[in-house]
């Protein structure tokens, strides 16, 4: 080291000719300042995982009329936007569907969850239902924060439903935005799938014959 510098244990200490200081260089501190800083940012940034799906009381109402009359299977859904799992919520914040499926398949999961306990689930059976997520999409206003989904449900009879269904997200401003994001997507799914079984369009999907 020169001679007209001397290291303490946190920092490089100048000095000019005359013996007296000229600047300090802070090594260390600023080198635990620049791996601390990461560290808060990663700190901030949540995942919220949306709730499992519950079968509603409305749903298995409508589709308890067709209990004994028919049956229906359940095949691969797809989605406008595939094998997304995760979504990004305002700046410091992401979602996920509960166990890390994609959101297609949470929606097929939860068709058939409704038909199993409404009896009318049967893998096997002449008709098979397919679906296909057009539109996965939320807004985060404070007054206007809702879930916008758009789903096509297909029989293999050759028939076929369009719903579209806005849900309301409650508390759209900061905090909690992503939270209560998360925490709207299955009662969002829940009233998709009860505006496809109330559709007019609906017992055709279920007819065996084309």
């Amino acid at each position: 080291m020169a001679a007209n510098e001397q290291e303490t244990s946190n920092h490089l200490l100048v000095r000019t000719g005359n013996g007296s200081p000229r600047h300090v260089v802070m090594r260390y501190r600023d080198a635990a300042l620049a791996l601390f800083v990461p560290v808060i940012a990663l700190a901030g940034c949540s995942t919220y995982a949306a709730s499992r799906y519950v079968a509603s009381a409305d749903t298995g109402q409508a589709l308890r009329a067709y209990h004994g009359k028919a049956t229906a299977g359940v095949g691969p859904f797809a989605a406008a936007v595939p094998n997304q799992r995760e979504m990004k919520c305002r700046e410091k914040g992401h979602f996920t569907t509960p166990d890390g499926e994609t959101f297609e398949e949470f929606v097929r999961q939860a068709l058939v969850s409704e038909l199993t306990k409404a009896d009318l689930y049967a893998p096997g059976a002449p008709v098979t239902l397919t679906g296909r997520l057009l539109t996965l999409d939320f807004s985060q206003g404070v007054v206007d924060a809702s879930w916008t989904l758009q789903f096509e449900l297909r029989s293999s009879n050759g028939q076929w439903v369009t719903v579209l269904e806005r849900y309301p997200i409650a508390g759209g401003a900061d905090p909690g935005a992503c939270r209560e994001t998360a925490r709207a997507l299955m009662p969002a799914v829940q009233q998709l799938l009860a505006k496809i079984v109330h559709h007019p369009g609906f017992p055709r999907l279920l007819n065996t014959s084309r």
